[in-house]
This record gives C-alpha cells, sequence and structure tokens, in this order.
C-alpha cells in the first residue's frame, strides 16, 4: 500500500491469484464455460456474472450482459453456455481482429467485508486471433538531402531519417511535431528494488551488506553502461522502395553489443517500421529491456491503449491484468513508489497505442504483433538519482516514451528469489513491428 493508502499495482496481482472462484473452457469461442466455486464453506448465491466482448478493432466494439446461473454449493462446479457468443453481432466483431471474452464475478448484496458490485474473481478468454496484415506496398518517394538525411512527404504527414539513420521528425497534417529527440535504441531502466537497492550502494564493500550486492540484476548493466549506449551506422539504402539501415550497437568504452536493423516503408498515409535487435553476451547476462526511446513535447500527454492493464503489468506480474481498451494521461500512469523513485509503468501484450496533444493531435502506433510501452514524465536518469519521489523534477519539459520489443521481469529479488528464466532477457534477437498514422 502506498502512503495515501492507494493500493499499490501488485495488489490486482494478488485479487487474481488468490481468487476462489474461477471459470474454465477448451473452447470458448463455441461458448461453453465451466464455473467453479473452490469455497470451502460458502455457496455463490451472493454472486453474479457480467461479460464483456471487446476487440481490438478501432473503434473498439464491444458486447456486454449478464448471466444467470443456479447457485453452487462451496466446491462443486456448473457447466453453462453463454449463447451471446455464437450471435451475428457478436461474432462480427471476431471478423474485425482479435476479440476478447472477459467474465465479472462481483457480489449482489452488501457484506462485512465489500459492498455490492465489488469483484471477487474474473477470467478473460481470447475467441479469435488477428487477422493477418498484408505486407505494405511503397507509395511514398524517399529524397535524399545534401546532408545524407532522407526525407518523405506526402499530403498525410512529413518525415525524417537523419543522417545517422534514426528517424528525427514526424508531423501529420494539421498537427504539431511529434518527436523532440530521434527515435533511438533503448535497452536500459532505471532499477526496481528487485533488481537491486541504490540506497545501498555506498556500502558495497562490507560484508554484512554482502546480500544486497551478490547476484543483483542490475550490477552489469551499470558495468557494461547500459545506459548510454550508442547506435553507430554501418549501412543506409534503399532497396524496393524501403528504406534499410544497419547500425552496432555499443557503449562509450567501445564494448559491442550486437547489431540493430531497421526497414521503413512508407505509405501515403502510414508509416510501416520493422527493427530487429541481435544482441550477443556481452553484458555477462541479460538485459533489463529491449526497445526504442524517444522524447514527445509536454503537449504529448495523453494516450489510448488496446493491451493489458488498467494497472501497470510485467512480463511475470501481469496475471492480474484485464485485456481492453484504456485511456490515460501521463500522469496517471505514473506510479509513486516513495523511496526509492524507480521504474514504473510498464503495460504489456499491446495491440496499438494512440498518443494525443489536447488539441488537434492524434497518432496511432498499431503493432505488428503484441509489444509494450511505457509513457513517463521523468527521464530515467532522474529517476535513478532521485531518493525520494518529492524530489524528482521534470526537466527539461519533455515526455519520455517507451517501445518494448521485450521487458524482463521483477521478481522478488528485494528479499527472496530473482524473476524466473522465462522472464529474463538472454543474448538473441528481438522484434519489433509496427505502424505509425494519424488516427484523427
Amino acid at each position: 500500500m502506498l502512503p495515501d493508502r492507494t493500493l499499490k499495482p501488485a495488489m490486482a496481482e494478488c485479487l487474481k491469484v488468490q481468487q476462489s472462484i474461477q471459470i474454465i473452457s477448451d473452447h470458448p469461442s463455441n461458448g461453453k464455460f465451466t464455473f467453479i466455486n473452490e469455497q470451502d464453506f460458502t455457496s455463490t448465491e451472493n454472486l453474479s456474472i457480467r461479460y464483456r466482448l471487446v476487440s481490438e478493432a478501432d473503434p473498439p466494439k464491444v458486447a456486454e450482459g449478464t448471466i444467470s446461473l443456479p447457485v453452487v454449493a462451496p466446491g462443486c462446479s456448473q457447466d453453462f453456455t453463454v449463447p451471446e457468443v455464437l450471435g451475428e453481432e457478436e461474432r462480427s466483431l471476431m471478423r474485425y481482429g482479435e476479440t476478447f471474452l472477459l467474465f465479472e464475478i462481483f457480489l449482489t448484496e452488501d457484506t462485512a467485508y465489500a459492498e455490492a458490485g465489488h469483484v471477487v474473481a474474473w477470467q478473460q478468454f481470447k475467441l479469435c486471433e488477428a487477422p493477418k496484415k498484408p505486407f505494405p506496398i511503397p507509395e511514398a518517394s524517399l529524397a535524399k538531402t545534401k546532408e545524407g538525411a532522407y526525407l518523405v512527404e506526402t499530403e498525410a504527414y512529413r518525415a525524417k531519417i537523419g543522417k545517422d539513420g534514426l528517424l528525427h521528425s514526424l508531423s501529420f497534417a494539421g498537427q504539431k511535431e511529434l518527436l523532440e529527440s530521434p527515435l533511438r535504441v533503448n535497452l536500459f531502466r532505471c532499477p526496481t528494488e528487485n533488481d537491486g537497492i541504490k540506497t545501498l550502494q555506498s556500502n558495497t564493500d562490507e560484508p554484512e551488506f554482502a546480500f544486497y550486492h551478490e547476484n543483483k540484476a542490475f550490477g552489469p548493466w551499470f558495468m557494461h553502461k547500459l545506459d548510454q549506449v550508442i547506435t553507430i551506422l554501418e549501412d543506409i539504402h534503399q532497396e524496393e522502395g524501403q528504406l534499410c539501415t544497419q547500425h552496432r550497437l555499443e557503449n562509450p568504452d567501445k564494448e559491442i553489443f550486437g547489431t540493430f536493423i531497421q526497414h521503413w516503408v512508407f505509405s501515403k498515409d502510414k508509416l510501416h517500421y520493422q527493427c530487429s535487435f541481435d544482441l550477443n553476451d556481452t553484458v555477462g547476462g541479460e538485459y533489463p529491456r529491449v526497445g526504442l526511446a524517444c522524447d514527445l513535447d509536454r503537449r504529448w500527454s495523453a494516450c489510448r491503449y488496446f493491451g493489458l492493464g488498467p494497472h501497470e503489468n510485467y512480463p511475470d506480474r501481469n496475471d492480474g491484468a484485464i485485456m481492453g481498451e484504456y485511456r490515460a494521461t501521463v500522469d496517471e500512469l505514473y506510479v509513486p513508489y516513495i523511496v526509492p523513485p524507480q521504474d514504473y509503468g510498464i503495460h504489456t501484450s499491446l495491440r496499438r497505442l494512440d498518443l494525443y496533444d489536447g488539441n488537434t493531435g492524434s497518432v496511432q502506433i498499431s503493432g505488428a504483433y503484441p509489444f509494450s510501452f511505457a509513457f513517463h514524465r521523468y527521464t530515467i536518469d532522474e529517476l535513478w538519482k532521485k531518493r525520494h519521489a518529492d524530489k524528482l523534477e521534470q526537466s527539461p519539459p519533455l515526455h519520455h516514451l517507451y517501445l518494448d520489443a521485450a521487458v524482463r521481469g521483477v521478481g522478488t529479488a528485494t528479499c527472496g528469489p530473482d524473476t524466473l528464466e522465462q522472464y529474463r532477457l538472454p543474448s538473441g534477437i528481438y522484434h519489433l513491428s509496427f505502424t505509425i498514422s494519424s488516427s484523427r
């Protein structure tokens, strides 16, 4: 619990993993499910179920309703169907895109521990996969400047790839500039307390504090300066209407981490982007994240996303998050970890993300496959250097967007085991692919 008595995001995980009502199905798209009451002494007399179908289609399509079930005794189960899943309107949702069915089990009357309407359990099912998208066709031509940059301009947008091979500028018709920095590689996050405790870095040589320093994840991250990764352009060329680049990833000490490859395809109204990270074992273990970062002017301060939410969720802490569409400001996405400030606000399994500037600006990033994002009002450096949240400052006046192919889990290594192997990011190849367009 935070000092203002609001719950930390981890409590949503506790609700999910400890719930005593379960719903299962071998084939959810046929509308057949089993309700299981795992309570030892209490029936479901005071419970009801509501459902919601939601599709990733934009604008989102939603169907919802309630379900009547007979009372289920303690330790018993009951089969039921949701005929609405087989209805024409609901089936049409599945033709638009990836579709999910959410069940929420809630109290129908006040109890000693919660009021009527309180959700005691939930379960979500994927009903169908997203249809495959056709390979984009180049429709806009690139102009190379004397300085070596590439410009593309259509009726819908204007973009600039700098001579360093990175996206430097992007603005859509009738909107202000999106980027205040290049779209760059980012392999670092501000360590969480489970990655290592920054407030104890002054006693690394004292044996009695060995537990707080040995085998902590963030040691190699700083040793190999992952917070200072540099992209060195090795190749840039046009190929069948695409702009292709290859960069070497290294730190200021010339340690090489691998290769970064980009492919840009420019259509009339959107930009299609693919990149690959081929990372080696230089860090001697694993990476905290693999993705991209850029700075935005502070007017870009709100977002809408289709993914897991509404609270932050990391790969090893997302069982308590629900797939759906959510809206939030950059301030609402902030999680006030008081002592000390640390990484926050990751949202996983994203399908699309819209950014808004409070005026006419509206840009959509739509993933070819799921990705993660975070939207911060503080820099990583600011989060790391400050020991208390009330000392954090927004300087310069920018917001910071992170788009990740993969994010390391957080584990429990402050006082227990680190994250499991399947939530770690070893050397290897990681991919990120999305389109950028105006969502006005």
